[in-house]
């Protein structure tokens, strides 16, 4: 037998350490990719001037718990908010503190709600809580607590602004889109009635 062809134990030895060092850098690059995923899917889940999920995610939460009550006969409740008079602050103060009014009332509502609740940037001045197995009742509680919560803050540049709240509550008769369409009719209403106020 040729001698390149013998056995050589330091050769096996300097070979299963290269195979291992190999294998920690295919490892690391594995997390860092899978890291640069996550932060990508982050990325295009959130809105870039409130931090609180975007209209698309926001939305397919929405999907994802009507299915769930619907599937399992659970109850749960949603509210769209619009920011009373938003266009005047963007008009007076600029859009860099419109933004930054955005940015304070999302950081309040997320304080203000609890961490099973679910809350969005629907609009540009909209945003949508989805209160998960929560009937009526118990939203209507903790609307009402955002609502005046709100009007007592004062935001950046010392702008006091105040919500409109549209409340509805899942029923099992009811479409995803009815579901949509009565709560912004609600939130609608509130407007029409004066602002400052919850409808449900």
């Amino acid at each position: 037998m040729p001698d390149s062809w013998k056995f050589d134990k330091n050769n096996y030895k300097e070979l299963a350490l290269l195979n291992e060092e190999l294998k920690k850098k295919v490892d690391f690059l594995k997390n860092e990719v899978l890291e640069k995923d996550k932060e990508i899917k982050k990325l295009t889940s959130i809105d870039a001037v409130t931090k609180v999920y975007n209209r698309k995610r926001i939305f397919k939460y929405l999907e994802k718990e009507f299915a769930r009550a619907q599937r399992y006969k659970l109850n749960f409740s949603i509210i769209l908010i619009n920011i009373d008079d938003f266009d005047k602050i963007n008009d007076i103060f600029g859009f860099d503190t419109g933004d930054m009014v955005l940015g304070e009332l999302a950081l309040e509502l997320r304080r203000l709600i609890r961490f099973i609740d679910i809350l969005g940037r629907y609009g540009s001045d909209e945003f949508l809580i989805i209160f998960p197995e929560t009937e009526l009742e118990y939203a209507k509680v903790i609307s009402q607590r955002i609502l005046e919560t709100i009007e007592k803050m004062t935001l950046s540049d010392e702008i006091k602004v105040t919500i409109s709240i549209g409340l509805t509550s899942f029923n099992q008769e009811s479409s995803f889109n009815d579901l949509l369409i009565n709560t912004m009719d609600k939130l609608s209403l509130a407007k029409k009635n004066g602002k400052n106020r919850m409808e449900f």
